[in-house]
């Protein structure tokens, strides 16, 4: 099943049904809705962050920010643990997706 993520005032949806704050509050969940405009911003204000040592991780958020730039989905799926992306239609955003519904 195609799942499909939609905002209403400040409140994610999926498939029309309506996903509590608590679900990412409380990290219920291994991946979090993102809005990816608000993505793309956050990565460019911490990339301009990255200094000497996190060198690494710049360029892994260089490379991110260039792959979400690419994408037409105004929501994806944000790891909250790694720097792991889910959208469109795959296998895997449709299991997160159902994953998140389950937790209500």
């Amino acid at each position: 099943m195609k799942n499909t993520i939609t905002m209403i005032g400040e409140n994610y949806y999926i498939n029309a049904t309506k996903i509590p704050n608590k679900v990412f509050d409380q990290e219920l969940t291994e991946y979090r809705i993102e809005d990816r405009e608000c993505l793309i911003h956050n990565l460019i204000q911490w990339i301009s962050e990255c200094r000497g040592s996190r060198e690494n991780e710049k360029i892994e958020m260089i490379a991110d920010l260039k792959m979400i730039m690419n994408l037409d989905e105004e929501f994806i799926l944000s790891s909250i643990s790694t720097n792991h992306y889910l959208y469109g239609n795959s296998d895997e955003f449709n299991i997160q997706c159902e994953e998140i519904l389950r937790k209500l």
